[in-house]
C-alpha cells in the first residue's frame, strides 16, 4: 500500500556564495590608464620632443574616462565656449555640454569645438604632471575669472558651471604652494575641486569639531561657489580618499561622483539659437515684391 512516510527526507545545505565588485579597484584600473598615458608622454618628449602629441594623449585618456561614465544626454569634448555676442573663452581641455538639445556651433578637423555658453555644464583642465614653476592652479583660476568677466550667458540659463582640474602626477605638489592663494582668492574664481590622482582632492568642505575638539570632515561641496554655507566651518582642504594602494582610484571615483551629482541637479539646457544666429544675419538689401 502506498502512503505518506513519517521518515524525514534526506537534504543537503547548498551555500550560495554572493560575489561582490569592489568599485575602488575598478576606478584604480582607470586611474592607471591615465598614469600610463602620462608616462608615455614623458617617453615621447624624451625621444622625439613632440610635446603637443604627448599632451594630447593624456587629455584624451581623461576625457574618455569621463565620457564613458556620463549619461548619453551629456557630451565630453574640448575647445572653446562661445557666447551669443561672438566672444570665445580660452582653450579648455574638457567641456561637458548638453548632447540632446544642442550641438557645437563649429568644430575643427582636430576635434576642437565651439560650444554655446548656455549648453555648458562643466569645464576642466588636464595636466600630466604638476609643475610648480608654472602655477597651474593659479593659471586655471585666471581662465575661470576671464570666462565670468568676458562672456555673457542668456538669462534663461541659470545652472552653475562646475570647474575642475586633473593631475596625473603630482610629485611636486605641496599644500604650502597654494594655501595662501586659496585663502586670498574668492571662491567663485577657484576650481570647484582639483584631483591630484597620486595624493588627494582639493575641495571645499564642512568641518565640525568632536568632543576632543578635533576637526571632523562632514560634507563636501561639488560646486562650492553655490553650495557652501559660507561660515567659518567651511574650509578648503586636501582629502585623501581610500588607502594608499588604491588612492588614485579613490580620487578618480570622487571626480565621477562630483560630476554626476552636479549634473543631476542642473536643469536640462534647451538652447535657443535665434539669439546666436540673428546676431550674424544683418539685412543688407533686397527686393520687395510689387503687385
Amino acid at each position: 500500500m502506498g502512503g505518506w512516510s513519517n521518515q524525514p527526507l534526506p537534504y543537503r545545505i547548498v551555500r550560495m556564495d554572493i560575489k561582490s565588485l569592489k568599485l575602488d579597484e575598478v576606478y584604480q584600473v582607470e586611474a592607471e590608464r591615465i598614469s600610463e598615458a602620462a608616462r608615455r608622454k614623458e617617453s615621447i618628449i624624451h625621444s622625439s620632443g613632440d610635446v603637443r602629441a604627448a599632451g594630447d594623449e593624456v587629455e584624451q585618456t581623461v576625457r574618455d574616462v569621463i565620457a564613458g561614465r556620463l549619461p548619453i544626454r551629456y557630451r565630453t569634448t574640448h575647445g572653446h565656449i562661445l557666447d551669443y555676442t561672438g566672444k570665445v573663452s580660452p582653450q579648455l581641455d574638457v567641456i561637458i555640454t548638453d548632447n540632446l538639445s544642442s550641438k557645437s556651433l563649429f568644430a575643427t578637423s582636430n576635434g576642437t569645438e565651439y560650444a554655446p555658453f548656455e549648453s555648458v555644464y562643466a569645464i576642466g583642465e588636464i595636466k600630466s604632471a604638476y609643475d610648480k614653476s608654472k602655477k597651474p592652479i593659479q593659471s586655471f583660476s585666471s581662465t575661470i575669472s576671464k570666462i565670468q568677466t568676458d562672456l555673457t550667458r542668456l538669462r534663461t540659463s541659470k545652472h552653475p558651471i562646475l570647474s575642475f582640474m586633473v593631475f596625473a602626477s603630482s610629485k611636486e605638489f605641496s599644500v604650502e604652494d597654494v594655501s595662501s592663494f586659496y585663502l586670498e582668492t574668492p571662491v567663485t574664481q577657484l576650481p570647484s575641486f582639483v584631483c591630484l590622482l597620486e595624493q588627494g582632492t582639493i575641495l571645499r568642505g564642512r568641518f565640525l569639531r568632536n568632543d576632543l575638539n578635533e576637526p571632523v570632515f562632514t560634507q563636501y561641496y561639488p560646486c562650492p561657489a553655490i553650495d557652501a554655507k559660507g561660515d567659518e566651518n567651511d574650509r578648503w582642504s586636501i582629502i585623501h580618499w581610500c588607502d594608499e594602494p588604491r588612492r588614485a582610484g579613490g580620487n578618480l571615483m570622487f571626480l565621477h561622483l562630483a560630476l554626476s551629482e552636479h549634473l543631476l541637479r542642473c536643469a536640462p539646457s534647451v538652447l535657443n539659437l535665434e539669439t546666436y544666429l540673428m546676431k550674424s544675419l544683418n539685412w543688407n538689401t533686397g527686393v520687395i515684391f510689387e503687385p
